[in-house]
């Protein structure tokens, strides 16, 4: 018996190690694998990051306005002054620090067929004009500028290696007149991906099919995986994982549970052996009771004799019942409301319209009917009436409940889970020919559902895939997928829009608006597969967006609300809805310069300003004084420019500060007296807080000396 005991142990011991090393094992590559793609992710990341970073610094370029000056030379064939000159300069550098982007160590602008190359170090001059080279933006190579488009410098940065971002020069979406070249610095990028990978793990940087980062070693044992960037699908980096090995990274995890299950099976063994002792031992002093056997009598009846004197001594009580439990769905109205959604009151007229889930299966259906006339929604309910009667039989029964004018919950309860897309698509077909197309019919669909505590989570996952609509359009069905649940409100947008859209307003551009707001949702469009959650991120963004530029243009005497969009809207409506907000704000502006062109005495104001802002004497009070006006007036008067009074005077004197130390050999102390200041604390400090540096280091970056 206690053989017998130690047998069934020793197998049952033997198949527990065999499943704790196999679920080990499965485990282990698991959590390997997940660990390569939190890496690959993290790698891709760290790309997405730079190519977002230089694809913005190249809109806020196209949408400069000091490069506004650069078609006096692509266009009128003027030159430039020097003024021109530091406000492009001031301008590159301002669009690398706005992002506060550390990974960019030059911004270059070409112009074609021009010798001349702005940047944000000053200007450079080149040997020959500048031919763009004809291949498709954006572009992504490694090499150095200097060799990239084949001009000497002995600048560091321009012979410096490094990840040049290159794109069309577009000035306001226009014609392409250069190209604008971003320099991300190539060992910094190296060292991110080297801290996430760890420096064994070989990677290659793929663009267009052509090797950025070559890799020395791709032997043999390595795992390879692919991955696309974001922002430039035709980069893509790819990474040699080594092959996963158990015995290297997680054979010891096996040793704790085979020790704890060897603990037990010895506490087993004890108790086998305790136990066998125990009970055979009467059995043992039976048999010795039993009379003995002659030696004619065969072992097979002396067993059957034992067997026979134990009746009586020994019982056995053997059985068992077995209950198995059926339950039906069965639910009421009141219930099913409470386990749909906590957002819409619960009408006690139409609490008999419920009847009960009798079917195994059932589906939730979210509809929506969109229409530009709220009038056409009364035929809405009218149509899930109709749908249950043309529908409903024995093997199929179809509920529905109205949320509000527009959406309705469907609840299809079926006998046999199958056919379910065809019978989907036939009842949107049915309720968009029954309104007569007057409203568009879309539809979102969870899931196969059997078991009825899920009905609230289908009821959610059902307007989940509703959602849908209004990234990928409305009039049609979606069903539920899991992974769009998870995907992040990631959108394009430009930065600092309300700047570029107040000047659209304010120059009553509406084709320039339209063509800006047209831009972006192209950009959104070609770049990312918007989600639900995305489109609602992007029109929070336009709103407050157009809120800035009310409160930038100070439009006096208005009383303009601009309301925020309805959720059901689509991403093309969003854009035209802005659209024609922006068309209103140009209206109002219109109106306002019409009552202020009247008033000559802010013109005299204003140019007085422009003629004298290096008088020292030029203060608030004096204006006041020479005008006979209130402070509150010449306020408002700068804020129609986008700025205050004070700002406005000094953005002039130290631009005409910048022209003066370009100009030649001239001390700190004369030229703060030319543009109108008394000290040179002053306008040190306002010099550096207009530029971002002190007069002295302005002037050394630029080679000049005193």
């Amino acid at each position: 018996m206690f053989i017998s005991y130690i047998s069934i142990i020793f197998l049952c011991f033997s198949l527990y190690v065999v499943v704790v090393a196999y679920d080990s094992f499965q485990l282990g590559r698991e959590r390997y694998e997940l660990e390569d793609s939190k890496k690959l992710e993290a790698v891709r990341t760290v790309f997405d990051t730079r190519l977002e970073s230089a694809n913005k610094i190249i809109s806020s370029i196209n949408y400069s306005e000091s490069v506004r000056t650069l078609h006096k030379v692509l266009v009128e064939n003027a030159e430039l002054t020097s003024s021109d000159y530091s406000a492009i300069q001031i301008d590159l550098r301002r669009s690398v620090a706005t992002l506060g982007n550390f990974d960019v160590d030059e911004l270059l602008l070409f112009l074609n067929g021009q010798n001349r190359v702005f940047s944000s170090l000053g200007a450079l001059i080149l040997a020959t004009p500048f031919n763009a080279v004809e291949y498709p933006k954006p572009y992504l190579y490694v090499s150095s500028v200097a060799q990239a488009f084949a001009f000497d410098s002995d600048r560091v940065t321009m012979q410096k290696q490094a990840l040049l971002y290159c794109d069309d020069f577009k000035y306001y979406g226009g014609t392409n007149r250069g190209v604008i070249v971003v320099n991300l610095n190539l060992d910094r990028l190296k060292k991110d991906v080297e801290k996430i990978l760890g420096k064994q793990t070989p990677y290659k940087v793929i663009y267009q099919g052509n090797s950025l980062f070559p890799l020395a070693d791709d032997s043999k044992g390595t795992l390879y995986e692919e991955i696309a960037c974001t922002n430039l699908p035709n980069l893509k980096i790819q990474v040699f994982f080594p092959a996963y090995d158990f015995f290297i990274s997680d054979y010891t995890s096996v040793f704790l549970p085979i020790g704890v299950g060897l603990a037990f099976s010895l506490i087993f063994l004890l108790l086998a052996f305790f136990y066998s002792q125990k009970y055979y031992k009467p059995i043992k002093e039976i048999t010795q009771l039993m009379p003995e056997q002659t030696e004619e009598t065969s072992q097979a009846d002396g067993i059957d004799k034992m067997i026979e004197n134990l009746k009586g001594i020994i019982g056995v009580y053997a059985g068992y019942q077995e209950t198995l439990t059926t339950i039906s769905p069965y639910i009421e109205q009141g219930m099913l409301h409470g386990m749909m959604v906590n957002d819409y009151p619960l009408s006690v007229s139409i609490s008999r319209k419920f009847l009960n889930l009798e079917k195994p299966y059932y589906y939730i259906c979210a509809v929506n009917f969109s229409s530009s006339d709220e009038k056409d929604y009364d035929i809405s309910e009218e149509a899930a009436i109709k749908l249950d009667a043309v529908f409903s039989n024995e093997e199929l029964k179809i509920y529905y409940y109205r949320t509000d004018r527009q959406n309705y919950f469907l609840i299809i309860n079926i006998e046999k889970d199958e056919g379910v897309d065809d019978l989907i698509a036939r009842i949107q077909k049915f309720l968009t020919e029954f309104v007569s197309s007057r409203c568009s019919v879309t539809i979102g669909v969870d899931d196969c559902r059997e078991d009825i505590s899920e009905f609230k989570e289908a009821c959610s996952c059902a307007l989940s895939a509703l959602a849908n609509m209004v990234s990928q359009g409305k009039g049609d069905v979606y069903f539920y997928e899991k992974e769009m649940s998870l995907h992040s409100a990631t959108y394009y947008f430009v930065p600092n829009a309300d700047v570029y859209l107040t000047k659209f307003v304010r120059d009553e551009d509406i084709e320039g608006s339209v063509r800006y707001l047209e831009d972006i949702l192209r950009q959104n469009e070609m770049r990312y597969e918007l989600s639900a959650s995305s489109v609602a991120a992007l029109a929070d963004e336009l709103h407050y967006t157009c809120m800035k530029v009310v409160r930038n243009l100070h439009l006096l005497n208005t009383n303009i609300q601009i309301e925020k969009v309805q959720k059901e809207m689509t991403l093309a409506e969003i854009f035209t809805y802005y659209e024609a907000v922006l068309k209103t704000l140009i209206e109002e502006e219109k109106k306002q310069k019409v009552a202020l062109s009247s008033d000559n005495l802010s013109m005299k104001i204003l140019d007085f300003v422009d003629e004298n802002f290096t008088l020292q004497q030029l203060s608030l009070s004096y204006l006041m004084d020479t005008f006979d006006v209130s402070s509150k007036y010449i306020s408002l008067l700068y804020k129609k420019q986008a700025t205050t009074y004070l700002q406005y005077v000094t953005n002039k004197r130290i631009l005409y500060a910048q022209e003066l130390i370009l100009a030649g050999n001239v001390n700190f102390e004369t030229i703060s007296q030319k543009v109108g200041y008394g000290s040179v604390l002053t306008f040190r400090r306002n010099f550096k807080l207009i530029t971002g540096v002190t007069p002295s280091e302005f002037r050394e970056k630029h080679n000049l000396r005193q």
